[in-house]
């Protein structure tokens, strides 16, 4: 049972970049990411001007501005949602937040890497794959878990996808939501020390059962739209979450 929700796990994540459409989330994905970082910018910013820096932020594919914004952004986001969680102000410092988490924690970068290796993962997936497929596919694989494995989220980053968790905002990217879920089931596997590299030795995923980060990961996959990914609802079946 633990090596099929091992595969269960490998598939989600073959299935969050598929979704993803194979296209770069940010403009400069292969620009090198620094360590986490932030910039002096004042914490009582409107928010029309926290929204055009991180617009920057994106164009630049700046990490150091975008950790920088994300405190803002939360605060704006969080009083938005206490107000009015169904208005268009939380809405977009909703998606705003989203982007920002992204950018900062490496994730974008790190999905872009990733799905470079996504048609030989897929090619060994197939049932008439050759030898050479086969250890395509587990290069593929390792190079994957080592590109996801780079993904860095902060404590406020955390508590970002929490208030998106808890207070779901209107037209939210499934992109983003993929993305940062996926993001955050990585980092929590490897804060437990979970290898899924290692396939002689299938692990232990009990762990998981009450981590809070791996459970709002599965929160956020829950909130793409069954019309959109309607494989998703099928693969968090067979995760450790209950």
């Amino acid at each position: 049972m633990k090596s099929l929700k091992t595969r269960m796990i490998l598939a989600v994540l073959a299935t969050a970049l598929l979704l993803a459409g194979c296209q770069d989330f940010f403009s400069s994905s292969l620009t090198p990411w620094a360590a986490r970082a932030t910039l002096p910018i004042s914490a009582d910013i409107s928010t029309e001007d926290a929204l055009t820096y991180l617009d920057q932020a994106i164009s630049n594919n700046d990490p150091m501005l975008a950790a920088s914004l994300t405190p803002i952004l939360l605060g704006q986001a969080e009083a938005a949602a206490l107000a009015d969680p169904e208005s268009d102000a939380y809405n977009e410092l909703a998606g705003a937040l989203v982007s920002s988490v992204l950018l900062s924690s490496n994730t974008g970068t790190a999905f872009n890497t990733a799905v470079s290796s996504l048609p030989d993962l897929l090619a060994g997936m197939d049932e008439g794959a050759s030898e050479a497929d086969l250890a395509a596919a587990e290069t593929a694989l390792n190079n994957m878990i080592t590109a996801l494995g780079t993904v860095d989220y902060s404590e406020g980053d955390i508590a970002a996808l929490q208030l998106i968790a808890d207070n779901p905002p209107e037209g939210i990217s499934s992109d983003d939501l993929a993305a940062a879920a996926i993001g955050l089931m990585f980092q929590t596997l490897t804060d437990e020390g979970i290898d899924l590299t290692d396939t002689d030795n299938p692990p232990d995923l009990s762990s998981l059962e009450d981590n809070a980060n791996f459970l709002l990961a599965a929160e956020l996959l829950a909130l793409i739209p069954e019309g959109e990914e309607s494989e998703l609802g099928f693969l968090l079946a067979f995760l450790p979450l209950e």
